[in-house]
């Protein structure tokens, strides 16, 4: 079992300073939402996800390390909403109850993405899903649900 794809990893104590540049800029968010779009803009702005990087890019399935994680362009699922959890819970505008992590089965793989309290609404979140599906910002494909709308951003 690869131990950082089907559970939550823990938010680590320290993160990259590039990290902590976003998180800065997160805390002077007005709303979760604006808070959501920012951290969401920057995963996707430093990384990306792609149906062939699952094969060819195995290896940084294992990438457990945040550091690497952040260096890493081209990620897996899990791990470009593991970044995104992280950003999401050290701006403290979040915390854990408010980021719920979802799994399902599609194109014969497991696909996790994020489901994020606003207060009023929960909205799915799926930064892998911008570049390797094609589909436009904020979308999976789920061949059983067909285009499932997540949160737009800007």
């Amino acid at each position: 079992m690869i131990p950082n794809v089907l559970s939550k990893q823990e938010i680590p104590d320290k993160i990259p300073k590039e990290m902590q540049k976003i998180v800065r800029k997160l805390k002077k968010c007005r709303t979760k939402k604006e808070c959501l779009q920012e951290a969401y803009n920057a995963v996707v702005k430093n990384h990306f996800g792609s149906m062939l990087g699952i094969i060819t890019y195995f290896p940084a399935v294992f990438i457990m390390d945040i550091s690497k994680l952040w260096k890493t362009r081209n990620l897996h699922c899990h791990s470009m909403s593991y970044l995104l959890r992280v950003l999401l819970i050290k701006s403290g505008r979040f915390n854990e109850k408010d980021i719920k992590q979802k799994l399902i089965f599609t194109h014969w793989f497991i696909h996790i993405f994020l489901v994020v309290n606003l207060g009023k609404k929960w909205v799915n979140v799926d930064p892998w899903a911008k570049n390797a599906v094609k589909k436009g910002i904020g979308y999976y494909y789920d061949e059983n649900a067909k285009n499932i709308e997540l949160l737009e951003i800007k």
